[in-house]
């Protein structure tokens, strides 16, 4: 077995975030994904040194990721990647962050918890253009969870967002990808 070590150096992501920005358009927001430890690079070191050169926010795939952010003096806002879990509504609200959300009982659930925290819950629609994953699927699906969204005055729309599957390898299912986001935007 051979030895490895790794070496993160936070003025390089900070510089990578940088030239990302740099990139962009000034009214386009910068998502910072610190999922799963920041892909192993540290999460709170890696969203302390981000918040601090200015991302707009950060993206995790489950609450305990976002708690500990928060934990940590975080306060951009987060949004949970995979929603969060039957039971945890309250948690989020109360932490502050934006879980996806893809089915109607999950949105119902975020109201309740809206409610009986007495503070607004924030959340992104997730719509599933290929991912096969989470997400709503189609337009039924999609016109039935914003329809019920109406009926839930105490969760906020923040976005909506979706997931390329293949980005870096096949270009056409991307572009139809694209498409069908774009459809579901417009809806």
């Amino acid at each position: 077995m051979r030895s490895t070590c790794l070496t993160v150096s936070l003025s390089a992501i900070e510089e990578n975030y940088r030239r990302i920005r740099a990139a962009l358009a000034p009214r386009v927001k910068v998502i910072a994904v610190v999922k799963a430890d920041a892909y192993g690079h540290g999460a709170i070191p890696v969203a302390r040194r981000l918040e601090a050169a200015g991302a707009d926010m950060f993206a995790v795939a489950i609450l305990e990721e976002a708690l500990a952010l928060r934990e940590a003096g975080v306060t951009c806002p987060i949004l949970i990647l995979g929603g969060v879990a039957p039971g945890d509504e309250r948690e989020a609200v109360r932490a502050r962050v934006s879980p996806a959300v893809f089915a109607p009982d999950a949105l119902a659930r975020l109201e309740a918890a809206a409610v009986a925290e007495n503070a607004p819950a924030h959340a992104h629609l997730k719509v599933d253009t290929g991912m096969a994953r989470i997400g709503t699927r189609g337009d039924a699906e999609l016109d039935e969870l914003l329809s019920r969204w109406r009926d839930c005055p105490h969760v906020v729309m923040e976005g909506m967002f979706t997931h390329f599957a293949v980005a870096d390898t096949q270009e056409d299912f991307t572009r139809a990808q694209d498409a069908a986001f774009q459809r579901a935007v417009a809806r």
